[in-house]
């Protein structure tokens, strides 16, 4: 759960009706994602009759107080930064909407197009052949939606991961920790997962 900061409490309840919209005040970046729920903060948030992510109303929303509505983004929403907005209809049947734009960043599942090298050792393994530690083996990972994952795991085990480019031409890497063993490469992400169809093999 997130939450969106919309507006701040008006200095009178009066004031804020005649105004006849909402003061919107701090931004907020977190990242979000399609069926998740997201929590918006503000003021004011009585008569609410509409609530949108990205201008696609949401699937569901729940007036909390007059400070706080709960939501669940909708399927149609587009990924990438997008605008919150709370619509409210005012005294006098005035409809009222409170907007702060690329308040979330909504998140779609990642994919992997493929990792590199295929296999290798373990940190901290012995070679057998000269007796000396193998240098660390370093994988990493191609594919879409990379700047958005959360988790990287080779088998069942977490990897701590590091990234390298920008926007959508991110890679992920990880080195092949002490303890790994031969398994796919999972990468998470509020949107979802992908998982290789082939297994990185340690030596």
């Amino acid at each position: 759960v997130i939450s969106v900061v919309l507006g701040e409490r008006p200095a009178s309840a009066t004031n804020f009706a005649a105004a006849g919209t909402f003061t919107i005040v701090n931004a907020n970046t977190n990242q979000t994602a399609i069926g998740r729920t997201l929590t918006i903060r503000g003021a004011g948030f009585v008569n609410v009759t509409a609530v949108t992510v990205g201008g696609t109303a949401v699937n569901s929303f729940t007036v909390v107080s007059a400070n706080e509505i709960t939501a669940v983004v909708g399927a149609r929403t587009a990924v990438g930064a997008q605008a919150v907005a709370v619509t409210t209809t005012q005294p006098g049947s005035k409809s009222a909407t409170a907007n702060r734009a690329a308040a979330v960043t909504v998140v779609d599942a990642p994919t992997i197009a493929g990792f590199t090298p295929t296999s290798g050792t373990k940190q901290g393994s012995i070679n057998t052949a000269t007796g000396r530690v193998n240098a660390n083996v370093t994988v990493t990972i191609s594919g879409t939606n990379l700047q958005y994952v959360n988790e990287v795991k080779l088998g069942t085990l977490s990897v701590a991961f590091t990234r390298a480019g920008a926007g959508a031409t991110q890679t992920l890497r990880f080195i092949v920790p002490s303890n790994a063993l031969t398994g796919a490469i999972t990468v998470t992400t509020l949107g979802g997962t992908a998982t290789t169809t082939t297994a990185f093999r340690v030596l």
